[in-house]
């Protein structure tokens, strides 16, 4: 149930800049907005309209970082910003960027492209962006239906049986209408980081909305999937998720159905089935 990535040529429409770096915005834009060259040997990010990158959102400081062009490429520089910057989740006062690092600052994620081989690291951001949901990695809603579909299809022909599991981070906008969103981007993105840990390889998972993730399991009955969920919810709430110095508890419900190929329901029927395992969780508090 992996996403087989097409491939395709064409020429940037930038050509002059293959020899820079770029920075490509992949969140919180649903499309890539238009690449920032690199092409300066310093180059200002922040929020005030002096800088040579302007991010309008509050969550950025007005100065917030500058990149550094070096001889192999680039570092970046937090130059004390509220909110910090940070480099693949990991926060960093002053740190080298290598090809294809997630770069945040506040709300916005950035991927950084290397001066070499541009294309091919663009073509790899491009496929990302229409696949993955940027902020937790996990694939998206149009990817998961892509999938739910020719597995639908696949189990159909064969007579065999799937499931799916919807879980939900259930006091998700307790914790951003009391801490703000970033600290409740960083929990969901760690609570996706926890599932992904617990699932096997086959297993698909794709963040469905907001606070609700959809994983589907091949090949699998019922009993096996109800078993696995568990495990999977159990492992989102055994410690406790910290930030800076916050520590808080984090609590999940699990919804879980089934697809049998010898009596096939609509896909919409499917989800929706989940959807009503997961709400009989929540009001029996599990």
């Amino acid at each position: 149930m992996r996403a087989n990535q097409v491939a395709c040529q064409f020429e940037l429409s930038f050509p002059d800049l293959n020899r820079f770096g770029l920075l490509v915005q992949i969140h919180p834009c649903p499309i890539l907005a238009p690449p920032i060259p690199l092409d300066m040997p310093t180059i200002n990010i922040g929020r005030d309209h002096a800088n040579h990158v302007v991010i309008s959102d509050d969550s950025v400081s007005r100065c917030h970082a500058v990149i550094i062009r070096e001889e192999d490429g680039h570092s970046i520089q937090d130059t004390v910003s509220t909110n910090g910057t940070y480099i693949n989740d990991e926060k960093v006062d002053k740190a080298k960027l290598c090809a294809g690092d997630r770069l945040q600052l506040g709300n916005h994620i950035f991927c950084y492209l290397h001066p070499n081989d541009i294309q091919a690291q663009y073509v790899e951001a491009l496929f990302q962006a229409m696949t993955t949901d940027s902020l937790t990695r996990t694939y998206n809603r149009r990817f998961l239906i892509d999938c739910l579909d020719k597995e639908i299809a696949a189990s159909i022909h064969t007579g065999q049986t799937f499931c799916v599991m919807i879980i939900e981070m259930n006091n998700l906008d307790t914790i951003v209408n009391q801490y703000g969103p970033i600290i409740g981007d960083a929990f969901l993105t760690e609570f996706a980081r926890r599932m992904k840990a617990q699932l096997s390889v086959g297993d698909l998972i794709a963040r469905l909305e907001n606070n609700r993730f959809c994983v589907v399991y091949g090949l699998s009955h019922l009993e096996q999937a109800i078993a696995m969920s568990e495990r999977v919810r159990a492992a989102t709430c055994k410690r406790h998720f910290v930030w800076a110095e916050l520590e808080l508890a984090i609590t999940s419900s699990v919804g879980v159905s089934k697809f049998d190929g010898r009596n096939p329901i609509a896909r919409e029927q499917l989800l929706h089935e989940s959807m009503l395992s997961l709400e009989e969780s929540k009001r029996h508090g599990q």
